[in-house]
């Protein structure tokens, strides 16, 4: 290590000072713990500082004592402090600020010595750049750990998050205490109530591939959410859904998503279906089988950019889940009308004008007689009578289940 004059009063400042490496460690724990945010007793606790402080700064006595330079056993052990530090979830720049706090301490020590000494001040200008030298490459060292260790953890993350999602969406999550400890892995609160919001991008004009068209939504969505201060949602994606896992809060996070997937904030087509909300996170498996089931429903209903509520299209669901019992519906009500457009026509709008044949005649622009001309006919092919309610009931699941199918 070239440090010219400044190498005679280092050695001897460092022999000096290690012979009070005590109160120094003392000193400088007590700097970082009372001015450093980061370390308090949620993170970890001032013995434990203590305890990671002395050694650094014996090392760093030492160096100055030898003039020798950071060797492979010192990044090991600066190494784990850096691991340490990031695993216990101290900031990167709390950390950074304790080697700065622990350089003040130990260049006012240093000059105390000098001036003790009688040194001139070309040697203590010499013996700070030193010691600064000597901290900043440890504090790069345990950076660069910190970091990959950091860059892990977030993977870790991400992945926990992603198998959360999945076991909870394909219902292979195991029991309330597997999902409660699979939750808090990743920092959510598993007893708290949750709906689970499932969405995909329909636009054709979106230009990229279906994940990239995800991932722009999620972005957009959370986004949205932080801004409302609403709670942080678990995301994951599914079948090319993105699934929003959201935690109640004082704040209605569907009239935030509601908003956000109007088309003047977000130019692209969405679709939205909701679950119902269920009081812990282990109960919305239920909520995630919703809102993809809804979510099925508004993509084969076209309901671009609109939130399908579980709740609104049960009926659907039922006909989508049961596929036999909606092609029997099909076949015994719509089946003989085939070549006959204009009588489905009648039985949809009729069915939708609340069984008014005046109302039909008016909206199809017929004299009412021909309505009851057509409701007749429809009796005499199919055997079944609209005008009956409970006729009524099969036509209209029948209608709902062909648009359904048909998509």
């Amino acid at each position: 290590m070239e440090l010219g004059l400044g190498p005679t009063a280092l050695e001897l400042a460092g022999m000096h000072l290690l012979s009070e490496l005590a109160p120094l460690v003392d000193e400088i724990t007590t700097r970082v713990w009372e001015s450093v945010p980061a370390y308090n007793d949620i993170l970890t606790d001032r013995a434990a500082l203590e305890e990671q402080v002395r050694p650094n700064i014996e090392h760093t006595l030492e160096f100055m004592s030898s003039g020798r330079d950071i060797d492979d056993d010192d990044r090991k052990r600066l190494n784990v402090l850096g691991r340490t530090r990031a695993l216990q979830g101290i900031p990167l720049s709390g950390m950074i600020q304790s080697w700065r706090v622990a350089e003040r301490v130990l260049i006012d020590a240093f000059c105390v010595f000098c001036i003790r000494a009688g040194f001139n001040s070309a040697e203590q200008r010499n013996g700070i750049r030193a010691i600064s030298a000597i901290l900043d490459k440890a504090e790069v060292t345990t950076a660069e750990a910190y970091v990959e260790t950091y860059r892990h953890l977030q993977k870790d993350h991400t992945d926990s998050v992603a198998v959360l999602v999945t076991r909870l969406v394909d219902g292979s999550a195991g029991d309330r205490v597997e999902i409660d400890a699979h939750a808090r892995l990743i920092g959510a609160n598993p007893s708290v109530p949750y709906r689970c919001i499932a969405l995909t991008v329909v636009s054709d004009d979106v230009g990229e591939d279906a994940m990239a068209g995800l991932s722009r939504l999620r972005r957009h969505l959370l986004t949205r959410l932080i801004e409302a201060r609403n709670p942080m949602p678990i995301v994951g994606v599914r079948d090319n859904a993105l699934i929003l896992l959201i935690p109640a809060g004082k704040r209605d996070a569907l009239a935030v998503i509601r908003r956000a997937l109007d088309p003047l904030p977000y130019r692209f087509e969405v679709v939205a279906g909701v679950g119902d909300l269920y009081e812990s996170l282990a109960e919305a498996r239920i909520s995630c089988h919703q809102a993809l089931m809804a979510l099925e429903v508004g993509l084969r209903q076209r309901r671009g950019n609109e939130v399908v509520m579980y709740g609104d299209v049960v009926v659907d669901v039922m006909l989508l889940t049961n596929p036999e019992a909606a092609h029997k519906l099909i076949s015994s009500h719509l089946r003989a009308l085939e070549s006959h457009p204009q009588l489905i026509e009648t039985i949809s709008e009729y069915l939708s004008l609340s069984m008014s044949a005046q109302a039909t005649a008016t909206r199809l622009v017929v004299h009412v007689n021909t309505i009851a001309y057509r409701l007749r006919r429809v009796r005499e092919l199919t055997g079944h009578d609209v005008r009956n309610p409970t006729d009524a009931i099969g036509f209209s699941l029948a209608l709902r289940a062909q648009s359904l199918l048909a998509s």
